[in-house]
């Protein structure tokens, strides 16, 4: 999956061949043509490859009044091969397991003083196809995890504006500022990604969230235990689930961490 669009923290000045009269194109060629913000190369065309499927705003000045809707078409869940959960989601969709025949397991794993923390679950597809998909559609939709809420954005810009928003949705909305000519602000993006995605864009802060505290909790807890995981020694423990049995968290206030992405 290329880059989607880049800001002014990732600046990339490139010739845009412009596919309108060859006045324009001297034009632009003659003023360098050169865009501040946007990778304009790429999304210019991707954004003209997928014209007939997405909603081009047609206010390039202001957030686009388009909102998107996702129309469960499936594709998202077609064109993974291991889908990657949080722990919590991962206990949460261990119950559908044996009825779907889904398989989850550890996916990311950092190797301390001979005990194995797990930081990510990960999800394995069926030939592509996420086990929960149906021909009646996602079979476990209320309970799906923050990945999937978020879909088809894939970060919320906090590490940085590369690959925002997915192209394998064939339904996204194209920003506005993906033509726009000059620099784009995070005030501009912020507003107008909010605007279009809803609660897409508030999962993918939350998702975006979880990867942070699960990065800073690992450090803290191998900081805090220090030769206290002796004690695991030999184990593979989830990281919440090693912050339970150590003792620095209880089970209530590990409740209320949680909830804060579930919710």
């Amino acid at each position: 999956m290329g880059p989607y669009y880049k800001t002014k923290e990732e600046i990339v000045r490139k010739k845009i061949q412009n596919q309108g009269n060859k006045k324009g194109n001297k034009k632009r060629n003659k003023e360098g043509d050169k865009r501040k913000g946007v990778d304009a190369s790429y999304s210019v065309s991707h954004m003209k490859s997928q014209q007939n499927n997405s909603v081009e705003p047609d206010d390039l000045g202001s957030a686009s009044s388009a909102v998107f809707i996702c129309k469960r078409c499936g594709r998202c869940c077609s064109h993974n091969a291991t889908l990657a959960l949080f722990e919590w989601e991962a206990d949460r969709l261990k119950k559908y397991a044996k009825k779907y025949d889904a398989v989850i397991k550890p996916a990311i794993i950092a190797k301390v003083r001979n005990v194995k923390i797990i930081l990510q679950w990960g999800l394995e597809s069926k030939n592509g196809k996420c086990p929960f998909l149906s021909s009646k559609g996602c079979m476990i939709y209320k309970d799906r995890p923050l990945v999937c809420r978020a879909f088809p954005l894939i970060t919320s810009g906090f590490y940085g504006y590369e690959k925002m928003i997915s192209n394998e949705c064939p339904n996204i909305i194209i920003p506005s500022w993906v033509k726009k000519k000059g620099e784009v602000t995070k005030l501009e993006i912020h507003n107008e990604i909010s605007t279009t995605y809803k609660e897409m864009f508030i999962a993918v802060q939350k998702l975006d969230a979880g990867r942070v505290w699960i990065s800073d909790l690992s450090r803290y807890v191998v900081r805090q235990l220090g030769s206290r995981l002796d004690e695991f020694s030999g184990r593979e423990i989830g990281l919440l689930q090693l912050c339970l049995e150590s003792g620095l968290y209880d089970e209530k206030f590990m409740k209320k961490e949680i909830a804060f992405f579930s919710a």
